[in-house]
């Protein structure tokens, strides 16, 4: 990967974000398959060091967190019991997102399995990156109990590990709310459903 030329390495990125495949983008390309996954993971981690150097200290207002399906290799359904036991890398995956409101950035992401450590992961890496009043010495903490203000909004789907997970990552600074979604036609079977 260090070899190829910046021109070559910003084809494979192009291609593979118009929709191609790894084999495809090795065939166009001329390079090996596992030369563009290393280019993939090589810009992968680069865009996340930069993710984490620039996306301090944000004041959002509304944050919506929602998981996204998809699989590795097969469905979750699919696998052995031997494989559902060893193999932690296939089947059901999940890429979560904080999307604020206002600016529709995505302030923070991960992919994983819908569990309740990846919901606390992404709670806590959320919580860095935004602004949180921190405890300090000169805080009259002895004298008045004053409830905090909420700093963020936080809107969630239904799933269980979220309340936990963000009451660790932001204690009494985030409200929290679950959207639960109701469909008016969604017994019938090849209309979209209305909301």
């Amino acid at each position: 990967m260090n070899r190829l030329s910046p021109a070559r390495q910003s084809l494979i990125l192009r291609l593979l974000c118009e929709g191609n495949s790894i084999r495809s983008t090795s065939r166009i390309t001329g390079c090996h398959t596992k030369t563009v996954g290393d280019t993939i993971l090589a810009y992968g981690h680069a865009a996340r060091h930069l993710l984490d150097d620039y996306l301090t200290g944000m004041t959002l207002r509304h944050v919506e967190v929602d998981e996204m399906w998809t699989f590795v290799g097969k469905k979750q359904a699919h696998l052995t019991v031997d494989e559902r036991r060893e193999r932690h890398d296939i089947g059901d995956v999940y890429l979560w997102t904080c999307v604020d409101q206002d600016s529709k950035l995505i302030a923070s992401h991960l992919v994983g399995k819908r569990s309740a450590d990846n919901a606390r992961r992404l709670m806590v890496d959320l919580a860095r990156r935004i602004e949180i009043p921190r405890p300090h010495a000169s805080d009259d903490h002895h004298f008045e109990r004053r409830r905090p203000e909420p700093v963020i909004q936080i809107s969630t789907d239904g799933l269980a590990a979220y309340p936990e997970a963000i009451d660790l990552a932001f204690g009494p600074y985030a409200s929290h709310g679950v959207l639960i979604k109701e469909y008016r036609n969604a017994t019938m079977q090849y209309d979209p459903s209305e909301m």
